[in-house]
């Protein structure tokens, strides 16, 4: 029998490891629960009454990519981002300086013990930082009465008024496109949303995690030309067609992105999906090295994942997810992958997950198919 790190691999291998790395991408348990309670003593902070949103009924609810189910763990030494809006029951017009709001909260929270020294003013949010931890971008928000619905309005320093938002519409247009209902959450401050466990996720969320980290990773010494994660989301999302493989729907959406990549006097435009009137990639506009790095960075990224995707000894496959992935993360599941499938096949307690067909240790909901002990790779 041919050694773990030199029998071929096959597409379900593939899928399979691409799917474990997205496990070791995953928040820790811990980190999960700082989060809420921090995201928890925020919210009753921002109600108090000597709180410049007292009386205008601040609400709080996750968005960006904790919401989405696509956060991945930063690189070392760098902290991993909360998105909350603050929705609050009041007319925009209660505020005629917009600006003036983010940097009202800001004051206001900096006089509070728990959060002296770490308050910072972005443009459209207040950045709370916990350090080595996570940092938390506080967006306050008012209903957009010319839109309605989920539509809201959101302050900018830059422009120095209000602009139009919609998280939980772009929340409800990113699931609907992993092909399944979001389960609603009633309250006025929703809580954190359960870690979703990754055998569970749809391909969708696993391709956005990974394209995240390949970001993470390739512009970690060059973050001023790196993709926004609203940017790679939107296009995952716009450009998914239904695949189960996780490896397939990576290809296939890298593929399609390319495919629509304009003349070069031209620059892609992504319009938010629920927002028709907002760029989001208008930084491109301000930056064009950053775009000309985007374009490059993916069609490079498009070679390396058709190169992952060959039958390959299990070593050399490895090492073609380190240098897409990182190194940390890759030999992690290339380990994890090799010591489950052995002990597994011996037990006969290997499965085939329904939802990707991919190769797994556990009997989740979605694994219906018992595999029988046997040499899987032959040989």
């Amino acid at each position: 029998m041919k050694s773990a790190a030199m029998r071929a691999t096959t597409d379900n291998t593939v899928d399979e490891l691409l799917t474990l790395i997205c496990h070791h991408l995953q928040i820790t348990d811990l980190q999960q629960t700082q989060a809420e309670t921090r995201y928890q003593a925020i919210g009753r902070a921002l109600d108090a009454p000597r709180s410049p949103l007292f009386g205008h009924g601040p609400g709080l609810y996750p968005q960006g990519s904790l919401k989405l189910g696509t956060t991945v763990k930063p690189l070392a030494r760098e902290e991993f981002d909360l998105d909350l809006v603050c929705e609050l029951e009041t007319d925009a017009r209660r505020f005629p300086h917009p600006p003036q709001l983010i940097t009202s909260i800001a004051i206001y929270l900096n006089s509070l013990p728990a959060y002296v020294g770490k308050v910072r003013t972005k443009n459209r949010c207040v950045r709370i930082i916990y350090a080595d931890q996570f940092h938390m971008d506080l967006l306050p928000a008012c209903q957009d009465p010319s839109n309605g619905g989920t539509h809201l309005l959101v302050p900018d320093r830059d422009s120095h008024g209000w602009k139009p938002s919609n998280p939980r519409g772009y929340a409800k247009w990113f699931e609907s496109r992993c092909s399944y209902t979001p389960r609603l959450v009633e309250g006025k401050s929703e809580p954190i949303p359960p870690k979703e466990p990754v055998v569970l996720k749809p391909t969708l969320k696993l391709a956005t995690q990974l394209l995240k980290r390949w970001r993470d990773l390739k512009y970690a010494e060059r973050k001023r030309v790196a993709p926004i994660s609203i940017v790679l989301t939107t296009l995952a999302g716009l450009h998914f067609n239904g695949q189960d493989s996780v490896s397939a729907a990576l290809v296939e959406i890298l593929d399609r992105i390319i495919g629509e990549f304009p003349a070069s006097n031209f620059r892609m435009v992504v319009l938010n999906p629920v927002n028709q009137a907002e760029d989001l990639s208008e930084k491109w506009d301000e930056n064009p090295e950053a775009y000309r790095e985007f374009t490059k960075g993916l069609m490079e990224l498009r070679q390396q994942l058709h190169e992952i995707a060959k039958p390959q000894p299990l070593d050399l496959l490895c090492k073609k997810l380190s240098g897409v992935f990182g190194e940390d993360v890759s030999k992690t599941a290339v380990t994890r992958f090799g010591r489950d499938l052995e002990q597994s096949r011996s037990s006969g307690n290997l499965y085939v997950q329904r939802h990707s067909g991919t190769l797994s240790t556990l009997a989740a909901a979605g694994a219906v198919t018992r595999v029988h002990p046997h040499t899987f790779y032959g040989g």
